[in-house]
């Protein structure tokens, strides 16, 4: 499922549950890529993997993602979305 981005909003999906967040970057939107992560930490316990143009995380991201990958790097999305989904899992399910 995916959430639209609006020029100064986001449509978020109402009654689902959200395993992980792949954020693009750059966005066609008043809204910027951290804006958005801020925005989705407050809504979901998921992991916030960045995809990019760019070569490298940018910096103004590194706190708010778990994962990036290149945009174009499918095999690299997989792998990453499956490590974050295994590390949101083993640390839901923790003792206390």
């Amino acid at each position: 499922m995916g959430a639209q981005v609006q020029s100064d909003s986001v449509d978020w999906p109402d009654e689902q549950q959200v395993d992980v967040v792949l954020l693009d970057y750059r966005l066609n939107s008043a809204l910027t890529a951290p804006n958005i992560a801020n925005m989705a930490r407050q809504r979901y316990a998921a992991p916030i993997i960045v995809l990019s143009e760019m070569p490298w995380l940018p910096d103004d991201m590194r706190e708010r993602a778990e994962g990036f990958v290149r945009k174009g790097e499918p095999a690299q999305l997989m792998e990453t979305v499956a490590k974050a989904l295994a590390r949101n899992e083993n640390s839901s399910t923790s003792l206390p």
